[in-house]
């Protein structure tokens, strides 16, 4: 499936090793194997190598590392700061760690619904095949055609203009979110978030028609 695996033999132990390509670089799983012969993934390790040239944007001030586990609870703020930092299991965790109601109210953003998706059909088990089926009900797209898409974006040299979209979709996003959890009360902030969500509600947009406008 496009990776890399590998055993290799240390002195101390055998250490599983998967390499997938990524937009920047390689992510890179290390996952020692016990003596007996059996993994240990609470000692695994998730990697990011980055290409001569490339250079890695600030973390924001939100920015938390990806949950372990996917039975957390995650504030979507924090996510939204942070999933672009993160290998694509850990979006998927993270992704589930912010609750239903803000998945739900996430795919009104259709251009940051699209962005989270691209890290979600790169992720692996049966927890990131259900967020995807979940997460694709009804934006006319697939996972497929969804990585075909953003594959013509870089040819094009038309990446850099979705990605700015899915920013500004992240920024509204983010008021929204933080007015519904009431973390913001200003009247100046909510009442143009609530007003801008209740647009989006009766838009019909989805990622297929958000994404066909790039084309």
């Amino acid at each position: 499936d496009g990776a890399i695996e590998a055993v290799l033999a240390f002195p101390a132990r055998d250490v599983f090793l998967r390499i997938l390509d990524a937009p920047a670089g390689l992510a890179v799983v290390a996952l020692p194997i016990s003596p007996e012969g059996a993994p240990a993934p609470e000692q695994g390790r998730e990697l990011a190598f980055l290409r001569d040239g490339e250079t890695a944007p600030v973390q924001p001030e939100l920015y938390q590392p990806a949950p372990a586990r996917a039975d957390g609870v995650l504030d979507p703020d924090v996510f939204l700061a942070s999933y672009a930092f993160w290998t694509p299991q850990g979006v998927s965790r993270g992704f589930q760690a912010v609750g239903a109601r803000y998945r739900t109210m996430m795919r009104l953003y259709p251009m940051l619904h699209a962005d989270v998706l691209w890290k979600l059909c790169a992720a692996e088990g049966g927890l990131a095949s259900d967020q995807r089926g979940e997460a694709l009900r009804g934006q006319g797209t697939s996972c497929t055609a969804l990585a075909a898409e953003v594959e013509r974006l870089q040819r094009a040299g038309r990446f850099a203009d979705w990605k700015a979209a899915a920013t500004r979709d992240g920024d509204a996003f983010l008021a929204a979110a933080q007015c519904a959890r009431r973390y913001i009360v200003k009247e100046s902030v909510c009442a143009p978030a609530a007003k801008d969500t209740a647009r989006r509600a009766v838009s019909l947009a989805t990622i297929g028609s958000a994404l066909a406008q790039f084309r």
